[in-house]
């Protein structure tokens, strides 16, 4: 459980709101040491457990060339890729 357990990012503390950045990149780091990625994705759901917490994607060429697999009609992921 997190030390201030909040629902809302408008809920965090100063402190905590300046940390998200820089545990963003350490955490994303650690993910490209050990996973050739493309794209680190992050994104915040809350739904079942209703506490703020972040799940991080790595986006992997074997991922892409899955994606491309089954949506062949798309030529590509996003408009800067």
């Amino acid at each position: 459980m997190p030390r201030d357990a909040v629902e809302s990012l408008s809920q965090m503390n100063p402190s905590a709101l300046a940390s998200l950045g820089p545990t963003f990149a350490v955490t994303t780091a650690a993910i490209q040491a050990v996973v050739r990625l493309q794209r680190a994705y992050c994104t915040m759901f809350s739904e079942q457990t209703r506490v703020v917490h972040f799940h991080l994607f790595p986006r992997t060429e074997w991922l892409t060339a899955k994606y491309f697999a089954a949506h062949s009609h798309d030529t590509e992921v996003s408009a800067r890729d």
